[in-house]
């Protein structure tokens, strides 16, 4: 694979817009080439992650994680497959398996740490993309909160509507609740409703920056590393 055919795919990838041509080749050349054959998992949900991949030919399919609908999602030609795994200390979300032979880069984090070192700008961009992707999953966080919230109204809706249904065949108002001749007296009667808490809630994922136990360097010129189907 010339140098040429590395660096197209990781210039179209939307993690790397932003860096000088000098710098997408460097981290191009720190670069490992892997094959996957058919059937291959690339990465595994569960798993802890220390790369990143791009896909450079050849589909994958994620057959598990967030945001799949019936069936699995297919992965072409520049996608990027566990980004942050090159940044951070990650914990894989989704299952991505190869359908077919797959060629990739991968992105060592222990390398792109050294990249990192050498050059702060490169520390800078990155830096950047890590806090996109923590308001991305901070404004999930929230819809998802906005969810819980909506069925905590809807359960204390209909708790109510059944207290109101009893006390209609019992004769008596509801505890908290006040009769209806109360509300046309001279003193307004004071109410003590109240409303259930929301459940637990899902706390945040941390991030943590430990750095990765370094490897050797890989250049365009290394060998291929052929992964072999999964068992």
């Amino acid at each position: 694979m010339t140098a040429a055919a590395l660096l197209a795919p990781l210039a179209r990838a939307a993690l790397f817009t932003g860096l000088t041509p000098a710098q997408k080749r460097a981290i191009a050349e720190m670069a490992e080439r892997i094959v996957f054959a058919d059937g291959a998992r690339i990465i595994t949900e569960g798993d802890a992650g220390d790369a990143a991949y791009l896909i450079v030919s050849g589909q994958a399919l994620r057959t598990s994680g967030p945001g799949l609908g019936k069936g699995p999602e297919r992965l072409g030609p520049g996608s990027m497959i566990a980004p942050m795994a090159m940044l951070v200390d990650t914990v894989h979300g989704s299952t991505v398996i190869a359908e077919g032979p797959v060629r990739a880069l991968a992105f060592p984090r222990a390398e792109m740490h050294r990249l990192m070192e050498e050059d702060a700008s490169i520390a800078a961009h990155f830096a950047d993309r890590i806090r996109d992707h923590l308001a991305h999953l901070a404004e999930e966080l929230r819809a998802i909160y906005r969810i819980f919230d909506g069925l905590d109204e809807t359960t204390d809706r209909g708790r109510d509507a059944g207290e109101t249904a009893r006390a209609a065949q019992g004769g008596h108002a509801p505890e908290g609740r006040v009769e209806a001749d109360q509300l046309s007296s001279s003193k307004p009667a004071s109410t003590s409703a109240t409303s259930a808490s929301s459940a637990d809630r899902a706390s945040g994922p941390s991030v943590s920056m430990t750095m990765a136990e370094p490897c050797p360097a890989a250049s365009s010129n290394s060998p291929m590393i052929e992964v072999p189907p999964t068992v």
